[in-house]
Protein backbone atom coordinates (compact mmCIF):
# COMPACT_ATOMS: atom_id res chain seq x y z
CA UNK A 1 0.00 0.00 0.00
CA UNK A 2 0.98 3.82 -0.81
CA UNK A 3 1.49 6.39 1.47
CA UNK A 4 0.16 9.51 1.31
CA UNK A 5 3.00 12.52 1.97
CA UNK A 6 1.51 15.50 3.40
CA UNK A 7 2.13 18.29 0.52
CA UNK A 8 0.73 21.25 2.22
CA UNK A 9 -0.38 22.04 5.94
CA UNK A 10 -2.92 24.44 6.61
CA UNK A 11 -1.11 27.51 8.84
CA UNK A 12 -2.47 30.68 9.68
CA UNK A 13 -0.48 32.10 10.92
CA UNK A 14 -14.88 59.11 9.84
CA UNK A 15 -17.51 61.52 10.19
CA UNK A 16 -19.40 63.63 7.79
CA UNK A 17 -18.20 67.01 9.13
CA UNK A 18 -14.50 67.81 9.84
CA UNK A 19 -13.11 68.23 13.45
CA UNK A 20 -12.73 71.80 14.60
CA UNK A 21 -10.32 72.11 17.51
CA UNK A 22 -9.91 75.60 19.19
CA UNK A 23 -6.62 75.03 21.23
CA UNK A 24 -6.14 78.11 23.91
CA UNK A 25 -3.08 78.87 25.85
CA UNK A 26 -2.94 80.70 29.19
CA UNK A 27 0.70 81.44 30.38
CA UNK A 28 1.51 82.14 34.37
CA UNK A 29 4.45 84.49 35.43
CA UNK A 30 5.17 84.69 31.19
CA UNK A 31 4.26 87.33 28.70
CA UNK A 32 4.23 85.04 26.11
CA UNK A 33 0.67 83.60 25.66
CA UNK A 34 -0.90 81.48 22.32
CA UNK A 35 -4.05 81.80 21.02
CA UNK A 36 -5.12 79.40 18.34
CA UNK A 37 -8.33 79.13 16.80
CA UNK A 38 -9.22 77.09 14.39
CA UNK A 39 -12.56 75.80 13.09
CA UNK A 40 -13.45 73.45 10.02
CA UNK A 41 -16.82 72.15 8.65
CA UNK A 42 -17.26 70.34 5.24
CA UNK A 43 -20.46 69.72 3.57
CA UNK A 44 -22.34 72.46 4.78
CA UNK A 45 -21.54 75.90 6.59
CA UNK A 46 -21.32 76.51 10.57
CA UNK A 47 -19.85 79.51 12.29
CA UNK A 48 -17.85 79.46 15.69
CA UNK A 49 -17.85 82.48 17.30
CA UNK A 50 -15.93 82.59 21.13
CA UNK A 51 -15.36 85.39 23.06
CA UNK A 52 -11.84 84.92 25.12
CA UNK A 53 -8.63 86.81 25.39
CA UNK A 54 -5.42 85.10 26.79
CA UNK A 55 -3.96 86.46 30.03
CA UNK A 56 -0.62 87.80 29.69
CA UNK A 57 0.04 87.17 33.74
CA UNK A 58 -2.34 84.61 35.02
CA UNK A 59 -2.22 84.51 38.61
CA UNK A 60 -4.05 82.62 41.71
CA UNK A 61 -7.66 83.37 41.82
CA UNK A 62 -7.66 85.19 38.22
CA UNK A 63 -10.81 84.79 36.44
CA UNK A 64 -11.18 84.62 32.53
CA UNK A 65 -13.98 84.70 30.54
CA UNK A 66 -14.18 81.77 27.62
CA UNK A 67 -17.42 81.43 25.70
CA UNK A 68 -18.51 79.44 22.84
CA UNK A 69 -21.31 79.46 20.39
CA UNK A 70 -21.77 77.68 16.83
CA UNK A 71 -24.44 79.11 14.66
CA UNK A 72 -25.48 77.11 11.51
CA UNK A 73 -24.98 79.01 8.73
CA UNK A 74 -26.41 76.66 6.09
CA UNK A 75 -29.71 75.55 5.13
CA UNK A 76 -30.51 72.12 6.73
CA UNK A 77 -30.36 71.30 10.30
CA UNK A 78 -27.54 70.27 12.03
CA UNK A 79 -26.57 68.35 14.72
CA UNK A 80 -23.77 69.61 17.57
CA UNK A 81 -21.07 68.50 19.88
CA UNK A 82 -18.22 69.30 21.59
CA UNK A 83 -15.50 67.95 24.20
CA UNK A 84 -13.06 69.27 25.90
CA UNK A 85 -8.84 68.73 26.99
CA UNK A 86 -6.79 69.98 29.33
CA UNK A 87 -3.14 69.78 29.86
CA UNK A 88 -0.26 71.67 31.12
CA UNK A 89 2.94 72.31 29.54
CA UNK A 90 6.37 73.39 31.01
CA UNK A 91 7.73 76.46 29.92
CA UNK A 92 10.34 75.08 27.24
CA UNK A 93 7.02 73.25 26.09
CA UNK A 94 8.95 70.02 26.22
CA UNK A 95 6.93 67.98 28.65
CA UNK A 96 2.78 67.38 30.13
CA UNK A 97 2.68 68.17 33.32
CA UNK A 98 0.05 66.92 35.51
CA UNK A 99 -3.29 69.06 36.30
CA UNK A 100 -3.04 68.60 39.92
CA UNK A 101 0.06 70.26 41.58
CA UNK A 102 0.64 69.46 45.26
CA UNK A 103 -3.15 68.39 45.76
CA UNK A 104 -4.76 70.84 43.94
CA UNK A 105 -6.48 70.89 40.52
CA UNK A 106 -4.67 74.23 39.14
CA UNK A 107 -7.27 75.38 37.00
CA UNK A 108 -10.62 74.98 36.90
CA UNK A 109 -13.11 75.24 33.78
CA UNK A 110 -16.69 76.50 35.05
CA UNK A 111 -19.76 75.20 32.27
CA UNK A 112 -23.13 76.92 32.49
CA UNK A 113 -26.27 76.37 29.88
CA UNK A 114 -26.06 73.00 31.40
CA UNK A 115 -29.88 72.30 30.45
CA UNK A 116 -28.98 72.55 27.08
CA UNK A 117 -25.97 70.04 26.68
CA UNK A 118 -26.37 66.47 27.45
CA UNK A 119 -23.03 64.73 28.65
CA UNK A 120 -21.94 61.42 27.18
CA UNK A 121 -18.89 59.27 26.57
CA UNK A 122 -17.10 62.32 26.88
CA UNK A 123 -18.79 64.96 24.98
CA UNK A 124 -21.40 67.69 25.06
CA UNK A 125 -24.24 67.15 22.68
CA UNK A 126 -26.58 70.22 21.93
CA UNK A 127 -29.58 68.49 22.88
CA UNK A 128 -32.03 70.63 20.01
CA UNK A 129 -31.68 70.44 16.16
CA UNK A 130 -29.82 73.50 15.41
CA UNK A 131 -31.82 74.68 12.51
CA UNK A 132 -30.73 77.21 9.92
CA UNK A 133 -29.46 80.67 11.40
CA UNK A 134 -29.61 79.35 14.86
CA UNK A 135 -27.06 79.38 17.36
CA UNK A 136 -25.97 77.33 20.85
CA UNK A 137 -25.35 78.90 23.54
CA UNK A 138 -22.52 78.94 25.27
CA UNK A 139 -21.60 75.48 26.93
CA UNK A 140 -18.23 77.66 28.58
CA UNK A 141 -18.56 80.21 30.73
CA UNK A 142 -14.70 81.09 32.39
CA UNK A 143 -11.31 79.25 33.41
CA UNK A 144 -10.25 79.93 37.16
CA UNK A 145 -6.80 80.02 37.97
CA UNK A 146 -7.46 78.05 41.93
CA UNK A 147 -6.28 80.83 44.56
CA UNK A 148 -3.63 77.62 46.36
CA UNK A 149 -2.14 77.41 42.52
CA UNK A 150 1.44 77.42 43.68
CA UNK A 151 4.13 78.14 40.78
CA UNK A 152 7.24 78.39 41.82
CA UNK A 153 8.98 77.67 45.22
CA UNK A 154 10.84 80.34 47.86
CA UNK A 155 14.50 80.20 48.55
CA UNK A 156 16.20 77.28 50.48
CA UNK A 157 18.25 78.44 52.94
CA UNK A 158 21.76 76.22 54.21
CA UNK A 159 24.10 76.43 56.68
CA UNK A 160 27.64 75.54 55.45
CA UNK A 161 31.24 75.99 57.31
CA UNK A 162 31.31 78.88 54.59
CA UNK A 163 27.82 81.04 56.10
CA UNK A 164 24.49 80.81 55.09
CA UNK A 165 23.74 80.07 51.18
CA UNK A 166 20.32 80.57 49.68
CA UNK A 167 19.28 79.29 46.22
CA UNK A 168 15.40 79.04 44.48
CA UNK A 169 14.94 75.27 43.58
CA UNK A 170 13.69 74.77 40.69
CA UNK A 171 10.12 74.08 39.82
CA UNK A 172 8.90 72.40 36.38
CA UNK A 173 5.60 74.51 36.49
CA UNK A 174 7.15 77.94 37.12
CA UNK A 175 6.05 80.03 33.55
CA UNK A 176 4.53 76.89 32.13
CA UNK A 177 1.52 77.54 29.86
CA UNK A 178 -2.10 75.98 30.35
CA UNK A 179 -4.16 74.46 27.44
CA UNK A 180 -7.69 73.82 27.27
CA UNK A 181 -8.37 72.50 23.46
CA UNK A 182 -12.29 72.48 22.31
CA UNK A 183 -12.91 70.05 19.79
CA UNK A 184 -16.78 70.59 18.21
CA UNK A 185 -18.30 68.25 15.22
CA UNK A 186 -21.35 68.88 13.65
CA UNK A 187 -23.28 66.67 11.45
CA UNK A 188 -26.58 67.20 9.51
CA UNK A 189 -29.06 66.44 11.46
CA UNK A 190 -30.15 63.07 9.78
CA UNK A 191 -27.19 61.55 9.58
CA UNK A 192 -26.02 62.25 13.79
CA UNK A 193 -27.34 58.63 14.30
CA UNK A 194 -25.09 57.18 12.06
CA UNK A 195 -22.45 58.96 12.72
CA UNK A 196 -21.97 59.50 16.08
CA UNK A 197 -24.45 56.78 17.59
CA UNK A 198 -22.47 54.01 16.27
CA UNK A 199 -21.11 50.73 18.28
CA UNK A 200 -18.66 49.09 16.25
CA UNK A 201 -16.05 46.36 18.09
CA UNK A 202 -11.66 46.63 17.52
CA UNK A 203 -10.61 44.74 14.63
CA UNK A 204 -10.33 40.25 15.43
CA UNK A 205 -6.69 40.23 16.12
CA UNK A 206 -7.17 43.07 19.12
CA UNK A 207 -10.45 41.69 20.05
CA UNK A 208 -8.81 38.09 20.93
CA UNK A 209 -5.64 39.70 22.97
CA UNK A 210 -8.19 41.87 24.61
CA UNK A 211 -9.89 39.55 26.15
CA UNK A 212 -7.49 36.91 27.02
CA UNK A 213 -5.49 39.42 28.36
CA UNK A 214 -8.86 40.46 30.49
CA UNK A 215 -9.15 36.67 31.64
CA UNK A 216 -5.48 37.07 32.96
CA UNK A 217 -3.51 35.15 30.51
CA UNK A 218 -0.50 36.22 28.45
CA UNK A 219 -2.58 36.95 25.39
CA UNK A 220 -0.86 34.93 23.06
CA UNK A 221 -2.85 34.09 19.87
CA UNK A 222 -0.11 30.87 18.88
CA UNK A 223 -1.24 28.22 21.29
CA UNK A 224 -4.37 27.05 22.86
CA UNK A 225 -2.69 26.24 26.41
CA UNK A 226 -2.76 29.61 27.86
CA UNK A 227 -6.18 30.42 26.96
CA UNK A 228 -8.15 27.60 29.27
CA UNK A 229 -9.31 30.64 31.61
CA UNK A 230 -12.59 31.55 29.08
CA UNK A 231 -15.52 29.50 29.59
CA UNK A 232 -18.39 31.36 27.86
CA UNK A 233 -18.58 34.63 25.56
CA UNK A 234 -21.88 35.95 25.61
CA UNK A 235 -22.97 39.16 24.01
CA UNK A 236 -25.88 40.75 26.00
CA UNK A 237 -28.29 43.58 25.90
CA UNK A 238 -27.80 43.98 29.18
CA UNK A 239 -25.14 42.82 32.25
CA UNK A 240 -26.16 40.07 34.65
CA UNK A 241 -27.31 41.85 37.56
CA UNK A 242 -24.46 40.47 39.90
CA UNK A 243 -21.95 42.07 37.78
CA UNK A 244 -21.39 45.72 38.90
CA UNK A 245 -19.85 47.69 35.74
CA UNK A 246 -18.10 50.31 37.84
CA UNK A 247 -16.29 47.67 39.68
CA UNK A 248 -16.41 44.84 37.39
CA UNK A 249 -12.53 43.22 35.58
CA UNK A 250 -13.68 44.90 32.20
CA UNK A 251 -11.91 46.21 28.77
CA UNK A 252 -12.92 48.48 26.23
CA UNK A 253 -12.97 46.30 22.91
CA UNK A 254 -14.44 49.01 20.50
CA UNK A 255 -13.46 50.78 17.62
CA UNK A 256 -11.20 53.57 17.59
CA UNK A 257 -14.12 55.92 16.20
CA UNK A 258 -17.14 53.83 18.19
CA UNK A 259 -18.59 54.50 21.02
CA UNK A 260 -17.46 52.56 23.96
CA UNK A 261 -18.02 48.72 24.17
CA UNK A 262 -16.94 46.70 27.16
CA UNK A 263 -16.04 43.05 27.77
CA UNK A 264 -16.76 42.03 31.66
CA UNK A 265 -14.94 38.57 32.85
CA UNK A 266 -16.84 36.93 36.16
CA UNK A 267 -15.17 33.35 36.97
CA UNK A 268 -14.43 32.12 33.31
CA UNK A 269 -17.57 34.32 31.71
CA UNK A 270 -16.90 36.91 29.41
CA UNK A 271 -20.18 39.32 28.98
CA UNK A 272 -19.89 42.09 26.47
CA UNK A 273 -22.89 44.56 26.91
CA UNK A 274 -24.38 46.09 23.78
CA UNK A 275 -26.90 47.99 25.71
CA UNK A 276 -29.45 47.37 22.95
CA UNK A 277 -27.65 48.71 20.58
CA UNK A 278 -26.67 47.28 16.71
CA UNK A 279 -22.87 46.13 17.66
CA UNK A 280 -21.12 45.84 14.51
CA UNK A 281 -18.22 43.56 13.87
CA UNK A 282 -14.80 45.33 12.30
CA UNK A 283 -14.41 44.94 8.77
CA UNK A 284 -11.48 42.54 9.59
CA UNK A 285 -12.15 39.50 12.26
CA UNK A 286 -9.61 37.70 11.37
CA UNK A 287 -8.34 35.72 14.50
CA UNK A 288 -11.44 36.73 16.60
CA UNK A 289 -12.12 33.93 18.33
CA UNK A 290 -8.81 31.91 18.06
CA UNK A 291 -7.05 29.65 20.09
CA UNK A 292 -9.43 29.91 22.98
CA UNK A 293 -9.15 26.08 23.92
CA UNK A 294 -11.51 26.59 26.96
CA UNK A 295 -14.01 28.10 25.21
CA UNK A 296 -17.61 25.69 25.45
CA UNK A 297 -19.90 28.51 24.36
CA UNK A 298 -20.40 31.53 22.74
CA UNK A 299 -24.17 33.29 22.40
CA UNK A 300 -24.46 35.78 20.37
CA UNK A 301 -27.49 38.86 20.50
CA UNK A 302 -29.72 39.52 17.34
CA UNK A 303 -27.66 43.08 17.83
CA UNK A 304 -24.13 41.21 16.77
CA UNK A 305 -24.24 42.54 13.30
CA UNK A 306 -21.08 41.49 10.68
CA UNK A 307 -22.63 42.90 7.53
CA UNK A 308 -19.69 44.99 7.23
CA UNK A 309 -17.24 42.19 7.72
CA UNK A 310 -14.65 41.29 4.53
CA UNK A 311 -11.87 39.03 6.47
CA UNK A 312 -13.44 36.09 8.75
CA UNK A 313 -10.15 34.49 8.16
CA UNK A 314 -9.69 32.05 11.36
CA UNK A 315 -12.58 33.51 12.89
CA UNK A 316 -13.39 30.41 15.02
CA UNK A 317 -9.87 28.51 14.35
CA UNK A 318 -8.64 25.40 17.00
CA UNK A 319 -11.57 26.36 19.36
CA UNK A 320 -11.12 22.71 20.44
CA UNK A 321 -13.93 22.63 23.49
CA UNK A 322 -16.27 24.46 21.78
CA UNK A 323 -19.52 22.35 21.60
CA UNK A 324 -22.50 24.43 19.71
CA UNK A 325 -22.20 27.12 17.51
CA UNK A 326 -25.52 29.00 17.00
CA UNK A 327 -25.03 32.17 14.61
CA UNK A 328 -27.74 34.85 14.67
CA UNK A 329 -29.54 36.12 10.98
CA UNK A 330 -27.46 39.12 12.23
CA UNK A 331 -24.64 37.15 11.09
CA UNK A 332 -24.46 38.52 7.98
CA UNK A 333 -21.72 37.20 5.64
CA UNK A 334 -22.55 39.22 2.18
CA UNK A 335 -19.85 41.09 2.32
CA UNK A 336 -16.81 38.86 3.05
CA UNK A 337 -13.95 37.43 1.06
CA UNK A 338 -11.89 35.32 2.93
CA UNK A 339 -13.01 32.66 5.12
CA UNK A 340 -9.75 30.61 5.12
CA UNK A 341 -10.00 27.88 8.05
CA UNK A 342 -12.80 30.13 9.41
CA UNK A 343 -13.98 26.97 11.32
CA UNK A 344 -10.95 24.60 11.35
CA UNK A 345 -10.20 22.21 14.29
CA UNK A 346 -13.13 23.01 16.39
CA UNK A 347 -12.60 18.77 17.46
CA UNK A 348 -15.53 19.07 19.48
CA UNK A 349 -18.20 21.06 17.74
CA UNK A 350 -21.76 19.12 17.68
CA UNK A 351 -23.31 21.56 16.46
CA UNK A 352 -23.19 24.20 13.62
CA UNK A 353 -25.84 26.21 12.58
CA UNK A 354 -25.52 28.33 9.64
CA UNK A 355 -28.36 31.14 9.07
CA UNK A 356 -29.64 31.99 5.98
CA UNK A 357 -27.64 35.31 6.33
CA UNK A 358 -24.76 33.19 5.77
CA UNK A 359 -24.11 34.43 2.02
CA UNK A 360 -21.11 33.45 0.65
CA UNK A 361 -21.23 35.02 -2.76
CA UNK A 362 -18.14 37.51 -2.27
CA UNK A 363 -15.70 34.80 -0.89
CA UNK A 364 -12.95 33.58 -2.89
CA UNK A 365 -10.73 31.46 -0.07
CA UNK A 366 -12.35 28.45 1.61
CA UNK A 367 -9.16 26.79 2.08
CA UNK A 368 -10.38 24.34 5.71
CA UNK A 369 -13.42 25.91 6.44
CA UNK A 370 -14.65 22.99 7.59
CA UNK A 371 -11.66 20.85 8.19
CA UNK A 372 -11.52 19.23 11.06
CA UNK A 373 -14.63 19.48 12.69
CA UNK A 374 -14.83 15.81 13.53
CA UNK A 375 -17.79 15.75 16.29
CA UNK A 376 -20.00 16.91 13.75
CA UNK A 377 -22.73 14.41 12.19
CA UNK A 378 -25.09 16.61 9.90
CA UNK A 379 -23.64 19.83 8.64
CA UNK A 380 -26.49 21.82 6.65
CA UNK A 381 -25.46 24.29 4.48
CA UNK A 382 -27.96 27.24 4.04
CA UNK A 383 -29.30 28.72 0.38
CA UNK A 384 -27.25 31.66 0.49
CA UNK A 385 -24.19 29.06 0.32
CA UNK A 386 -22.78 30.94 -3.05
CA UNK A 387 -19.48 29.40 -4.39
CA UNK A 388 -19.46 31.52 -7.51
CA UNK A 389 -16.03 33.62 -6.87
CA UNK A 390 -14.26 30.19 -4.61
CA UNK A 391 -10.74 29.38 -5.80
CA UNK A 392 -9.42 27.41 -3.44
CA UNK A 393 -11.48 24.33 -1.57
CA UNK A 394 -8.31 23.24 -0.02
CA UNK A 395 -9.18 21.10 2.95
CA UNK A 396 -12.93 22.32 2.80
CA UNK A 397 -14.38 19.04 4.20
CA UNK A 398 -11.53 17.44 5.21
CA UNK A 399 -11.48 15.27 8.39
CA UNK A 400 -14.93 15.12 9.36
CA UNK A 401 -14.60 11.53 10.94
CA UNK A 402 -18.52 11.44 11.93
CA UNK A 403 -20.13 13.33 9.18
CA UNK A 404 -22.52 10.99 7.87
CA UNK A 405 -24.35 12.66 5.03
CA UNK A 406 -23.52 15.90 3.01
CA UNK A 407 -25.90 17.78 0.70
CA UNK A 408 -25.17 20.95 -1.54
CA UNK A 409 -27.30 23.87 -2.21
CA UNK A 410 -28.27 25.03 -5.80
CA UNK A 411 -25.64 27.86 -5.28
CA UNK A 412 -22.75 25.68 -4.85
CA UNK A 413 -20.60 25.78 -7.96
CA UNK A 414 -16.85 24.85 -8.58
CA UNK A 415 -16.68 27.22 -11.76
CA UNK A 416 -13.19 28.64 -10.52
CA UNK A 417 -11.98 26.58 -7.79
CA UNK A 418 -8.20 25.65 -9.11
CA UNK A 419 -7.41 23.80 -5.78
CA UNK A 420 -8.94 20.80 -4.78
CA UNK A 421 -6.42 18.83 -2.85
CA UNK A 422 -7.66 16.92 0.38
CA UNK A 423 -11.51 18.39 -0.01
CA UNK A 424 -13.23 14.73 1.37
CA UNK A 425 -9.91 13.56 3.11
CA UNK A 426 -10.42 11.36 6.06
CA UNK A 427 -14.17 11.34 5.97
CA UNK A 428 -14.56 7.99 7.57
CA UNK A 429 -18.45 8.40 7.95
CA UNK A 430 -19.63 8.51 4.40
CA UNK A 431 -21.00 6.27 2.80
CA UNK A 432 -22.47 8.18 -0.32
CA UNK A 433 -21.26 11.32 -1.89
CA UNK A 434 -23.25 12.67 -5.14
CA UNK A 435 -21.49 15.53 -5.96
CA UNK A 436 -24.17 18.18 -8.16
CA UNK A 437 -23.79 18.97 -11.83
CA UNK A 438 -22.87 22.42 -10.38
CA UNK A 439 -18.91 20.52 -9.54
CA UNK A 440 -17.53 21.51 -12.45
CA UNK A 441 -13.70 21.17 -12.19
CA UNK A 442 -12.61 22.59 -15.87
CA UNK A 443 -10.45 25.33 -13.86
CA UNK A 444 -8.71 22.32 -11.17
CA UNK A 445 -4.91 22.09 -11.30
CA UNK A 446 -4.97 19.99 -7.96
CA UNK A 447 -7.17 16.70 -6.95
CA UNK A 448 -4.32 16.33 -4.53
CA UNK A 449 -5.50 13.02 -2.13
CA UNK A 450 -9.30 14.67 -2.48
CA UNK A 451 -11.13 11.61 -1.63
CA UNK A 452 -8.09 9.70 0.17
CA UNK A 453 -8.76 7.48 3.44
CA UNK A 454 -13.04 7.87 3.03
CA UNK A 455 -12.80 4.26 3.97
CA UNK A 456 -16.70 3.43 4.25
CA UNK A 457 -17.33 5.25 1.19
CA UNK A 458 -19.74 2.35 -0.72
CA UNK A 459 -20.97 5.17 -3.46
CA UNK A 460 -19.56 7.97 -5.52
CA UNK A 461 -21.25 9.95 -7.84
CA UNK A 462 -19.72 12.39 -10.13
CA UNK A 463 -21.36 14.60 -12.80
CA UNK A 464 -19.82 14.67 -16.50
CA UNK A 465 -18.74 18.03 -15.27
CA UNK A 466 -16.07 16.52 -13.07
CA UNK A 467 -12.99 16.26 -15.76
CA UNK A 468 -9.17 15.52 -15.52
CA UNK A 469 -7.57 18.58 -16.77
CA UNK A 470 -3.89 17.93 -18.28
CA UNK A 471 -1.54 18.52 -15.97
CA UNK A 472 -3.71 18.61 -12.78
CA UNK A 473 -2.36 16.61 -9.97
CA UNK A 474 -4.58 13.49 -9.14
CA UNK A 475 -2.14 11.35 -6.85
CA UNK A 476 -3.64 9.69 -4.18
CA UNK A 477 -6.57 11.10 -5.37
CA UNK A 478 -8.78 8.02 -4.51
CA UNK A 479 -6.73 5.68 -2.35
CA UNK A 480 -7.41 3.78 0.43
CA UNK A 481 -11.32 4.28 -0.78
CA UNK A 482 -12.48 0.42 -0.63
CA UNK A 483 -12.75 -1.39 -3.96
CA UNK A 484 -15.92 -2.72 -3.26
CA UNK A 485 -17.16 1.32 -3.59
CA UNK A 486 -19.20 1.98 -6.57
CA UNK A 487 -18.64 4.76 -9.30
CA UNK A 488 -21.63 6.28 -11.06
CA UNK A 489 -21.25 5.16 -14.65
CA UNK A 490 -21.87 8.03 -16.05
CA UNK A 491 -18.64 9.44 -14.80
CA UNK A 492 -15.75 10.34 -17.24
CA UNK A 493 -14.06 7.96 -18.62
CA UNK A 494 -10.45 9.21 -17.60
CA UNK A 495 -11.99 9.52 -13.92
CA UNK A 496 -12.88 5.99 -14.43
CA UNK A 497 -9.47 4.48 -15.20
CA UNK A 498 -8.37 6.76 -12.32
CA UNK A 499 -10.63 4.81 -10.01
CA UNK A 500 -10.10 1.58 -11.32
CA UNK A 501 -5.81 1.91 -11.14
CA UNK A 502 -5.96 3.44 -7.50
CA UNK A 503 -8.55 0.95 -5.80
CA UNK A 504 -6.71 -2.03 -7.20
CA UNK A 505 -3.26 -0.15 -5.37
Amino acid sequence: MKHLKNKKALIFGGFLCACGAIGVSFAYNNDHSVLDNEFNTAYYQTVATEDFTAPDNWKPCDETTKTLTVKNTSNVGVKVRIKYDEYWRNAADTKDLSLVKDGTTLANVTLQNLNDWELEDGYYYYKSVLQPNEETSSLFKKVVLDCDANFGTENVCTTTANGITCEKPADQYEGAKYHLKITAETVQANKAAEAWDYYSLTRGDKFNIALKTLAGNSGAMTTDTLDSYIKSISFVDALPDAINPSSANKTLVSSEHSKPIYAYFDNGDVYIATNGKTVYTDEDCCDMFIHMGGLRNIVFSDNFNTSKTVDMRAMFYNDTSLVSLDLPESFNTSNATNMYGMFYNDIALTNLHLPNSFDTSKVTNMLGLFGRLESITQLELPEAFDTSQVTSMYQMFAQMPSLTSLEFPEKFTTKNVTDMSYMFFGDTGLTTLELPNTFNTSKVTSMYAMFYGMTALSNLSLPTSFVINSGTNTEAIFRNVPNTATLNSSADQSVKDLWQGQLSD
